[in-house]
């Protein structure tokens, strides 16, 4: 689940920031393990639809922190 934590819209390009406000549940080395991420999509409209152009996230992992 994600948290928007901002949406900026110029023209036909836009940048969200996201957050894992309860973290999500990753599987490492067979093991749970909460994963708290934050994540920046930018999106370009591309005939009338919007897609995802990059994507990256950082695990930080406390939130609003560093």
């Amino acid at each position: 689940m994600f948290s928007y934590d901002a949406l900026n819209v110029y023209g036909d390009t836009a940048v969200v920031r996201t957050h894992h406000h309860k973290g999500a549940t990753a599987v490492e080395n067979g093991k749970p393990v909460t994963d708290l991420n934050r994540e920046v999509f930018v999106l370009h409209k591309i005939d009338n639809q919007w897609r995802i152009v990059p994507y990256t996230f950082n695990t930080d992992p406390v939130q609003g922190e560093g």
